[in-house]
């Protein structure tokens, strides 16, 4: 009888299944941090203390006082596909916790050297599993104290490949702290902390709000003008952290979303919080803001990426919706922007004191042009070079303020040492109202000396000129 030829497809062994899977949860350090972070949230941690070294390919280690594990918990806990978060295909849909299907620890320790210690309440010892790329090497019992520790070294030794894909430990080091600062936003009653190559990068005492933590970890420019939004439209509840729209940004970078607590990244909410914002931040920037959206389990679906980064909504354009409903309704009441509607109104005030007729007046459509200007000057929208261009240098005497939008503007605020935008604008208005009576002066006895002075060849001329110039400086 001839031998049965071997079949070309075979069951992966346990341990290439484990690492395949790693290829899509554990995309670089910060994310080994984030499954571990997610699970020491899902074990009921009051305080999580983050540790890494050699931008977590070294070192990460860490430690929660949550309610710990089992020595029989420990091998499940490594086991592919166990999970205490759910039973049954039904409770997808009606998810509470942060971690759910049961791949991360056990794909992270196939990719790495991995030391699981972990005590319960009421147990006078805690018990230990060491593993080396997915395999028990030793096991027993240990001193810890309640709660779980969870240490991670040399990540990827095991597939070079991977490693080698790297970036640089002050890189990975930078998006470990990034995220860190996401979960320390989202949990303001957490005390988080993080140590990079023993020192303290991050300590996060809790707070008694979210307004709080936000003002904390956006820093003190930030802080100075950033307000609370808040809203319900049906089902779905919003919370936002407004900056003052001058601080918008070239890159969506200072726009932070959360889902059920989760950070995510959507382009429809994205749009949502710059519709919010509307004409205040220039097309193509973006504000600085924080945006927590809170809606039915059945209306939101988390299970649709492998790092759960992004999430899909039942109804998208509702939800969108919302979010600009709430940002718009924050935006129009926060104290910047009532400042900036005032400052329009002065400056339009000034414009038409200061448009009388005058020789070589401005035709109407450049003070139309100006009208235009200062409005948008108010609002830190488009139409304003940093000098001050467009509408508002072209017409000349006008008088109006010439704000840098954007960045540029956090520079000069930054230059200048500080003041609230409602108070920059006010004196500016002030004091481009004094330049503009000062410069119609000057302009009247420039034109009465150059007529009087008609025949003179170019020298007078000039003396002509520097005759106008101090006869403004006395004016003024």
């Amino acid at each position: 009888m001839p031998a049965q030829p071997t079949p070309r497809i075979a069951v992966l062994p346990d341990v290439v299944i484990d690492q395949i899977a790693a290829g899509e949860v554990v995309e670089r350090p910060a994310s080994v941090v984030k499954e571990l972070v997610d699970n020491a949230i899902d074990a009921g941690a009051r305080t999580i203390t983050v540790e890494v070294a050699g931008g977590g390919k070294q070192l990460i280690r860490v430690t929660d006082d949550g309610g710990g594990m089992s020595e029989a918990e420990l091998d499940l806990a490594l086991t592919r596909h166990a999970t205490s978060k759910l039973r049954d295909a039904a409770d997808l849909v009606d998810l509470a916790s942060l971690g759910f299907r049961g791949e991360a620890l056990p794909a992270i320790a196939s990719v790495s050297r991995l030391t699981l210690t972990s005590r319960q309440p009421g147990h006078l010892e805690a018990h230990r599993l060491v593993v080396a790329g997915g395999r028990v090497v030793e096991r027993g019992a240990a001193g810890a104290a309640v709660g779980t520790s969870v240490e991670v070294a040399d990540l990827f030794f095991n597939t070079p490949a991977r490693l080698k894909f790297m970036k640089g430990d002050a890189t990975e080091a930078g998006h470990v702290g990034e995220l860190m600062a996401r979960v320390a936003m989202a949990y303001p009653e957490l005390h988080l902390r993080l140590r990079q190559n023993g020192r303290a990068a991050l300590e996060a005492p809790p707070v008694a709000s979210g307004l709080e933590r936000a003002r904390t970890l956006l820093g003190p420019r930030v802080a100075a003008g950033l307000v609370e939004a808040r809203g319900v439209e049906g089902a779905i509840r919003v919370t936002a952290y407004l900056a003052e729209p001058e601080l918008a940004q070239m890159t969506s970078r200072g726009v932070q979303l959360f889902v059920g607590r989760r950070p995510v990244r959507d382009r429809g909410l994205l749009h949502a919080v710059a519709m919010g914002y509307g004409e205040l931040v220039p097309r193509g920037r973006y504000p600085v803001a924080v945006v927590f959206l809170d809606a039915p389990p059945g209306m939101v679906d988390v299970n649709v990426h492998p790092q759960k980064a992004e999430v899909r909504f039942a109804d998208a354009p509702l939800v969108a919706q919302a979010v600009r409903h709430v940002i718009r309704r924050g935006v129009a009441t926060a104290p910047w922007s009532q400042a900036a509607a005032s400052a329009t109104s002065i400056q339009i005030s000034a414009l038409a004191s200061t448009s009388a007729p005058f020789a070589g007046g401005p035709r109407a459509s450049t003070i139309a042009s100006g009208y235009a200007a200062a409005a948008r000057a108010a609002r830190g929208m488009p139409g304003l070079a940093a000098d001050g261009g467009g509408g508002v240098e072209a017409s000349g005497q006008l008088g109006l303020l010439g704000l840098a939008s954007g960045a540029g503007a956090a520079r000069e605020d930054a230059a200048a040492g500080g003041g609230s935008w409602a108070e920059r604008m006010r004196a500016e208005v002030a004091a481009r109202r004094g330049d503009s009576n000062s410069n119609s002066n000057s302009n009247s006895n420039s034109n009465s000396n150059s007529n009087s002075n008609s025949n003179s060849n170019s020298n007078s001329n000039s003396n002509s000129n520097s005759n106008s110039d101090s006869d403004s400086d006395s004016d003024s």
